[in-house]
């Protein structure tokens, strides 16, 4: 079973069983009532898109490219308020669950050819599924997901020009992305997402190099993946220096 809910169907069903834990929170709250039921409407009118654009029937039903990015931020912003909705009514396990179909609504549609601009909820799921995953196997896995939707992101955002703004979802799901790839004990897989980092946010490197040797040495991480991280802490202090 993959880490991430990315089955249409199956994701379908979880943002519909948390749309319904939305409206349940305040079933009396006239603006909880229409909310919901304008959530439950849309997100059920994309998940029958998506199945047939799966199944084979119309593929992309003749979006175009810009059709597929509006409808992806726009599912994206339906999620997020669907989390915002159910945040402290319901138990962890199914916050989890959650942040997988949101996470993995975000792999679908970048697959389907969408272009992400609103990565805000998509940061926020995968590091709340990073958070609660420990297995090296599957944080490689999740690691390789959260660079498809990277690569996904629209053009406008890997332009990254709102470097002044630390907080920013594309720098913080890129250190993230970096972070779960280190955790993956994974050599091959460290360097090929340090490579892509580089190139998406160069001006954090060092520093994250650095943070990052210290705290493998910290918590006792093997020789071979130490060297991994010191050969660019390295190789990034040079290129400072000089």
């Amino acid at each position: 079973m993959s880490i991430l809910i990315v089955d249409v169907r199956a994701f379908g069903r979880v943002l519909k069983d948390n749309v319904d834990r939305f409206a349940a929170s305040a079933p009396d709250d006239p603006q909880t009532r229409d909310a919901t039921r304008t959530l439950g409407d849309a997100l059920s009118q994309f998940v029958d898109i998506a199945a047939h654009v799966d199944s084979g029937d119309d593929t992309r039903g003749g979006l175009t490219t810009e059709d597929m990015d509006r409808v992806g931020d726009h599912v994206l912003t339906l999620m997020e308020a669907v989390v915002a909705g159910v945040r402290g009514h319901i138990e962890p396990a199914d916050q989890a669950m959650l942040q997988r179909a949101v996470a993995g609504a975000s792999v679908w549609l970048v697959r389907a050819g969408a272009r992400l601009e609103h990565l805000e909820p998509v940061a926020n799921a995968f590091a709340e599924v990073a958070n609660h995953t420990q297995d090296p196997a599957e944080l490689g896995e999740l690691c390789l997901l959260m660079e498809e939707v990277l690569m996904g992101a629209s053009p406008a955002v890997k332009t990254d020009l709102q470097e002044s703004n630390p907080m920013r979802p594309w720098r913080v799901m890129n250190l993230n992305w970096g972070i779960i790839a280190t955790r993956s004990q994974d050599a091959a897989l460290m360097r090929r997402t340090f490579d892509q980092m580089a190139e998406h946010i160069p001006a954090d490197m060092l520093t994250f190099f650095r943070e990052g040797l210290g705290e493998m040495e910290r918590m006792g991480y093997p020789a071979g993946v130490l060297a991994v991280m010191q050969a660019y802490q390295d190789q990034w202090s040079h290129r400072t220096i000089h």
